[in-house]
């Protein structure tokens, strides 16, 4: 049985060069899913710090007497419904759609 030593022919260092093109394609590709997975992470984590602050700060209306809500243009059935939804749900942002939504009936 004869073995032939291919690496050093023309024809394998084109394969070689071939192979090392579509590695470091792939590499490449890896990587850069890699970096915008992470950049989908921490966009994703700081909304959540975002909502979790923002659900903080309306969990301070629960204190205050419905006159005070009134004020701002608020019930304190808004307040439960604000922080009955979801922390994903921005609190702050649902108090804020259902104060413009008073304000909208009260021009009416």
């Amino acid at each position: 049985m004869t073995v032939y030593d291919i690496r050093n022919t023309p024809s394998h260092s084109g394969a070689r060069s071939f192979h090392t093109g579509a590695v470091s394609q792939l590499v490449a590709t890896a990587v850069s899913e890699f970096v915008q997975g992470m950049k989908s992470l921490l966009a994703k984590s700081a909304e959540i710090r975002r909502n979790r602050m923002n659900r903080a700060a309306a969990e301070n209306l629960r204190g205050l007497d419905a006159a005070t809500l009134k004020d701002i243009g608020l019930t304190p059935g808004d307040v439960e419904y604000a922080l009955s939804q979801p922390v994903s749900v921005n609190a702050a942002e649902v108090l804020n759609e259902l104060r413009m939504a008073h304000r909208r009936l009260r021009a009416e």
